[in-house]
């Protein structure tokens, strides 16, 4: 088991190799901010995708019928043909 002084003098040592590292280059934080930000935008994206897909397929990945993508079916096809009949 390591001892408490020993883990606090490492974990010291790291965060002043790592203050010593964005010293020396300032444009390391805002481009790894860039890069995060920029995946973790990617995967919501994709996560939030998957979930509206899902909701509006009426036939899920079991096979089993999904009413909530029935009546977004619905609703769209009432609005374009309100918007048809309008114009």
């Amino acid at each position: 088991m390591f001892s408490i002084s020993l883990l606090s003098k490492q974990l010291g040592n790291a965060i002043n190799q790592g203050s010593r590292i964005i010293a020396r280059n300032p444009n390391l934080i805002r481009n790894g901010a860039l890069v995060g930000g920029g995946a973790v935008g990617t995967i919501a994206g994709q996560s939030l995708y998957s979930q509206m897909t899902e909701a509006v397929n009426p036939i899920d990945q079991e096979g089993n019928i999904n009413p909530m993508g029935i009546i977004i079916i619905l609703v769209i096809v009432a609005v374009v043909m309100y918007l048809l009949r309008r114009g």
